[in-house]
């Protein structure tokens, strides 16, 4: 069991515990994730940054960050089942059981980055979470944001992922205003999986819900996987021509919401 600081108690988050289990750095859809992310921070150092992730879950991003780019990542999470069966092999993972609520007063301004992968669709207030992640990031830092865009594409599988919904390019700018943070750049990504993303909306549609997941998000194999994997490439980035995910970078500059 990777070492896990306790600065806040455990709590339910909304988000299936078998997703963390299908979600490995190797899977198409984390690879081309990150791959988004790197091309919208082209710009930034990111070695050389003190980053944190809220939401790591099981530490795939967190792995990505280390194994790719040389850089160790702070990953919070109030979901312990996740944090206890990451994908730490070495138990070197930086893992917080942490609620940003709390907004501990050592945290405040602490990073120069913040990055929020797949997060806050499972929040009922997205607004007051944004928020209470401003607490912890320095005026001028940044924070990466990715969500599942399109409520057209809002299906059986987003409910049994606990997503209270999915975003739009003018929603997630509008999120980001009333929380303090103006959007520098965004992009729709996965444009290639659009039609895989209507197929599976009619295929979980009567599921039973304890297959969903599995059936929704697990790669037919290896090469299925590799397939999948060339495909999503497939699209320049940035783009704003529609996709299945929405990736944008917000800044703060350290003045008042309005």
């Amino acid at each position: 069991m990777p070492p896990i600081t306790q600065f806040s108690k455990p709590a339910d988050v909304s988000m299936a515990d078998e997703w963390f289990e299908i979600a490995v750095p190797g899977h198409f859809w984390m690879a081309r994730r990150f791959e988004v992310l790197r091309a919208l921070l082209v710009n930034e150092q990111l070695d050389s940054l003190r980053i944190g992730e809220i939401g790591c879950g099981s530490g795939a991003v967190l792995r990505q960050f280390r194994d790719q780019l040389g850089a160790d990542v702070d990953g919070f999470d109030l979901n312990l089942y996740a944090l206890e069966h990451g994908h730490d092999s070495d138990g070197s993972l930086n893992l917080f059981c942490y609620d940003i609520h709390d907004r501990r007063e050592e945290l405040r301004e602490a990073y120069d980055g913040l990055v929020l992968f797949d997060v806050i669709e499972h929040i009922d207030d997205d607004v007051a979470f944004l928020d209470s992640v401003r607490h912890h990031l320095r005026p001028g830092g940044f924070v990466a944001v990715n969500v599942p865009g399109s409520m057209k594409l809002f299906s059986a599988y987003d409910e049994v992922a606990g997503h209270v919904r999915r975003y739009e390019p003018a929603t997630l700018v509008e999120l980001a205003r009333r929380a303090g943070f103006t959007v520098e750049q965004w992009t729709w990504w996965g444009r290639p999986l659009r039609p895989i993303a209507r197929l599976r909306k009619r295929v979980v549609a009567k599921m039973p819900r304890d297959k969903v997941i599995e059936r929704g998000f697990k790669p037919p194999g290896r090469l299925g996987n590799t397939l999948l994997r060339m495909l999503t490439r497939m699209e320049r980035i940035p783009q704003q021509h529609g996709g299945c995910s929405l990736m944008a970078i917000l800044r703060y500059d350290g003045g008042v919401t309005q």
